[in-house]
């Protein structure tokens, strides 16, 4: 017979929370500008980085062309040197009439200038016009540079046969390049861009309903009446921060399909770009993106709370998307390894995992676990903070 009593109480604050969440979400389902902003900013990311990544291919699939052919300067003094490259895949062509300026305007990525002094000799030095400040150039002068040093290695070798000495004093440590990445490609960095674009849409998609919640309801003056109501503070908080959430987990969902969608178009449609990571693990990321979206929720509600105006809450909250972004971007040039401290720090372990995930690895469960945990607990220090804020009768003053 005591137990009836129970369920009632508990069955009524489930009751109260999903009626101020179905209230929430009818209003700004309501709001034209709402479902916009949900759908407008998810697309931002994957749309950006999608163009970048466009921009990038194109433009080093115009390099790649690029160095099959080289301005050249003196090639009648060379024609070793010049037999080499084309049996390598490059004609050195004449440069143009003012090389420096080409070089310097980006006509020609750099000019090569062999000496008149190099006719007839196995000896002789070679320079090369670049810009430095072009980073477009780098590919094109990468490859020039290992051909004049294989030439020079071969030259060398046969200098050394001649005298009957070893060839291997030349070069007596031989440096063999092994690339362990999983994908050797341009796209690669792109795609570790990823990681920073999805924190910032985390702690972005439900920020406009957060601020209305709670800054925006008491701006209206409708603040004061609905706390008044005969519900508990936290019930009422449990259901704006459930609308919120939901919110968040839309824009997340479209944000993760708009990146599979747009960067897998971009690969398939660009010639020698590595696909991108595929639906899983997408999937996989959503997932451990969970627990963060609820801590986002929680901290974008306690700060709309402590905020004098909604216009004082929407600069918080616009600011709030970039403390953990940045991270993510540091982490997109130098992917971390799997630390337990890491996975136990809410933010740093889910941008740990997502790293992994797009780079192939496997994720942890027990740092998924630790993760999800520390995650989930900050989330509802935050709530319970909120909570605390809404009974002082200071709510109504801030404003």
């Amino acid at each position: 017979m005591t137990a009836r009593p129970t369920e009632k109480a508990g069955g009524r604050w489930l009751r109260h929370s999903t009626v101020v969440l179905v209230k929430e979400m009818r209003d700004h389902l309501r709001d034209r500008r709402s479902l916009l902003l949900g759908l407008v900013y998810p697309l931002l990311g994957p749309a950006l980085l999608g163009g970048l990544l466009t921009f990038a291919s194109t433009n080093f699939q115009r390099q790649a062309g690029a160095e099959s052919t080289v301005a050249a300067i003196g090639t009648e003094h060379a024609p070793g040197l010049v037999e080499f490259f084309k049996k390598n895949g490059v004609t050195l062509k004449p440069a143009p009439a003012n090389p420096r300026a080409a070089v310097r305007t980006g006509k020609v990525p750099l000019v090569l200038v062999i000496p008149p002094e190099a006719a007839g000799r196995d000896r002789f030095t070679v320079r090369m016009l670049i810009d430095l400040n072009r980073m477009a150039n780098a590919s094109s002068t990468v490859t020039v540079m290992e051909l004049l040093n294989a030439f020079s290695k071969r030259t060398a070798r046969r200098l050394m046969e001649a005298r009957k000495l070893d060839p291997g004093m030349v070069q007596p440590i031989v440096v063999e390049h092994i690339n362990v990445a999983h994908k050797p490609n341009i796209a690669s960095f792109f795609y570790n861009m990823i990681t920073p674009l999805v924190m910032f849409m985390v702690f972005l998609g439900g920020a406009h309903i957060a601020v209305d919640l709670t800054a925006g309801e008491r701006e209206r003056g409708s603040l004061e009446p609905l706390l008044s109501a005969p519900v508990e503070r936290w019930e009422l908080l449990l259901g704006k921060s459930g609308a919120a959430f939901l919110f968040t987990l839309f824009s997340m969902i479209v944000s993760f399909a708009a990146f599979r969608v747009i960067l897998g178009a971009v690969a398939a449609g660009s010639s020698g770009l590595a696909p991108p990571p595929d639906t899983r693990v997408f999937i996989d990321m959503f997932v451990v993106a969970v627990p963060l979206m609820a801590l986002a929720v929680t901290m974008q509600i306690a700060i709309a709370a402590v905020s004098r105006s909604m216009k004082e809450a929407q600069i918080y909250l616009g600011l709030l998307p970039v403390i953990p972004a940045l991270p993510g971007v540091a982490m997109a040039f130098s992917p971390p390894g799997a630390y337990a401290w890491m996975a136990a720090t809410p933010g740093f372990g889910q941008m740990m995992m997502f790293s992994h995930l797009i780079s192939g690895q496997e994720v942890d469960p027990a740092h998924l676990a630790l993760s999800a945990i520390t995650t989930t607990l900050l989330a509802l220090a935050f709530f319970l903070w909120s909570v605390h804020l809404f009974k002082r009768e200071k709510i109504f003053l801030l404003g």
